[in-house]
């Protein structure tokens, strides 16, 4: 199979022979990885009605990992709490806009009547207490009015106004945004386990076609030091026809009788380690 990848700078191309079964496992899981990374986008639009932070989705695979105890070594399936605090904390953040670098005074202009916009719209449109309404709507209406009537304003002052809209609004907004938020998180945590559990079928699957039983639990005893040895061992795979031709590594013959360039040299399979 050929497999073309462009970037922004170069191109290359990459040939991954999907007839050795653990090449066809590992773009399994780059498939399902790539699909939970839409599943995050898509619930971050259709719920908040923002786009993912940068690299959120990232830093949340590098979080769990260190906490995670399942069998897949790229998604997380096995994490207490599943609930990720850099990704809640990541997309509340964002919550009610996203606030980025601002360099001139009409910029910082907008981003002050958007944020009042957005949190007063927000708060409308959830389950907020009659407190929360009433706090956010009226500092909200408050810097909209002092926008129609101050012109003259620094850039400092949109800034400053700014930061106390925050202050004044951010506790209630992230109270009526909690629940979704974590709906969020919990998503995809579980979509994550669903994912793992196909990956480790297929996994168990190819080990029972090649005649291999999975390794019984390790008990935690005292032993004497042994060398790390594997967990699961790896099915056989196809041999590489592999001669020289002057300065040239070639892989058998095709049909014709010509050499082939060599493109594959064996295959990676997922492997667990235990002492």
């Amino acid at each position: 199979m050929n497999t073309e990848y462009v970037c922004h700078c170069c191109y290359f191309r990459i040939y991954w022979d999907l007839d050795i079964q653990t090449n066809a496992i590992e773009l399994q899981r780059a498939q399902l990885t790539t699909k939970l990374r839409q599943h995050y986008q898509e619930l971050c639009y259709q719920r908040e009605g923002i786009e993912p932070p940068r690299e959120s989705f990232n830093r949340w695979l590098l979080e769990r990992k260190v906490l995670d105890k399942g069998p897949d070594h790229l998604l997380p399936s096995d994490c207490d709490p599943i609930i990720s605090r850099s990704m809640f904390r990541e997309v509340m953040n964002d919550i009610p806009i996203r606030l980025s670098r601002i360099k001139y005074k009409e910029e910082a202009r907008k981003l002050l009547f958007k944020y009042a916009e957005a949190a007063k719209k927000m708060i409308d449109s959830r389950n907020a207490t009659p407190d929360s309404r009433k706090v956010v709507k009226w500092n909200a209406e408050d810097t909209m009015n002092w926008l129609r009537r101050d012109h003259s304003a620094s850039k400092e002052d949109y800034m400053d106004r700014l930061e106390h809209l925050r202050k004044q609004c951010g506790p209630h907004v992230t109270a009526v945004a909690k629940d979704s938020v974590e709906g969020i998180c919990t998503k995809i945590y579980h979509i994550s386990v669903e994912y793992v559990q196909r990956i480790r079928q297929a996994h168990q699957t190819l080990l029972k076609d090649c005649n291999f039983m999975e390794a019984a639990e390790v008990q935690d005893r005292l032993v004497y030091c042994y060398p790390v040895r594997l967990a699961l061992p790896s099915p056989n795979q196809p041999r590489v026809e592999l001669h020289f031709e002057n300065d040239i590594s070639c892989q058998g013959r095709d049909g014709q009788g010509q050499p082939r360039l060599l493109r594959q040299a064996g295959a990676l399979i997922p492997i667990q380690l235990h002492r």
